[in-house]
């Protein structure tokens, strides 16, 4: 039976694996709608791995070491949200009081400024009464967020159904987390030992580029939260 196997023409080694590619596609089609809580779980459980092993290496235990990474990202998450928060909305109060005179110098001197250097013909720009308009523009995306939230309120199945797919990302995150060595130890077992070392070769280089890059833009963050932070 394996000298079958070994002899069986490539052409039908790719159609297999193109049946198998589309089947696992029909299947992620078909469930589509309750994957978002396991993809933002696992990408959770990736994140916050190398830490876990680190803690455990230092004599913590798996489920502890999860359970600690956890209670930081809740605190840093919460942390966040409560510094963000404030500065981003006086950012858009001073950039809503900040449009009128933008525009005003705008059609007042850069405009005739351009006219005048590049020989244009005279265009005036409309007169925009700002006060109104930025005030009926937030008038229509708080009717818009209203009309959301209320469509989503008053269908109490897809009410339950968001709130439960919140509930399941920590959960999934979490034992995902517990459990990320296993599983990856697991999935390169069921990789033909002639492609083993290929598969665990690609997805480490896979993982240190991904990892530089994660890094990387961690670092421009902190950067820029310091400089907005202190102005």
């Amino acid at each position: 039976m394996s000298e079958q196997t070994d002899r069986q023409p490539p052409i039908s080694r790719w159609l297999s694996a193109l049946l198998v590619l589309g089947l696992c596609l029909v299947f992620f089609i078909q469930v589509k709608d309750i994957l978002t809580p396991f993809i933002v779980g696992a990408l959770i459980a990736y994140l916050g791995d190398p830490l876990v092993d680190r803690l455990e290496s230092r004599g913590l235990s798996r489920t502890g070491s999860v359970t600690l990474v956890f209670a930081l990202l809740i605190s840093l998450l919460t942390v966040i949200v409560a510094v963000v928060a404030p500065i981003l909305i006086q950012q858009l109060s001073e950039l809503a009081a900040a449009i009128p005179d933008a525009y005003r110098w705008l059609s007042e001197e850069a405009v005739p400024w351009l006219q005048l250097r590049l020989n244009l013909s005279p265009v005036s720009l409309p007169n925009i009464d700002w006060q109104t308009s930025l005030s009926e523009h937030w008038q229509s995306v708080g009717q818009m967020t209203g009309g959301v939230v209320q469509r989503v309120t008053t269908s109490s199945l897809a009410l339950i159904a968001t709130l439960l797919n919140l509930a399941l990302i920590p959960v999934v995150a979490f034992y995902l987390m517990r459990d990320w060595d296993i599983m990856m130890a697991g999935l390169l077992r069921l990789v033909p030992r002639a492609w083993a070392g290929t598969v665990a070769d690609s997805v480490s280089e896979a993982h240190g580029v991904l990892e530089a890059f994660l890094r990387g833009q961690l670092v421009v963050m902190a950067a820029q939260a310091l400089m907005y932070s202190f102005g």
